[in-house]
């Protein structure tokens, strides 16, 4: 998932959930688990990637690159 977004930045919920709509139809259960599973962090309606999630992020970058 991690590799649809374009940024490594903050989301509202909003926009997350419009990104997650291209794999997902529960978009409330997918950022539980983008959470729970410490791929994202949440403060209110905010997402951000954890170091987990930016280095995930950044891989997918370069192997996006690659190709």
């Amino acid at each position: 998932m991690v590799r649809a977004l374009p940024e490594d930045r903050e989301y509202d919920v909003k926009e997350l959930d419009r990104l997650t709509r291209l794999v997902t139809t529960d978009e409330s259960a997918f950022r539980r688990s983008l959470v729970d599973d410490g791929w994202m962090a949440r403060r209110g309606n905010r997402y951000w990637l954890t170091s987990l999630g930016r280095q995930a992020w950044r891989a997918e970058q370069i192997l996006a690159g690659a190709s």
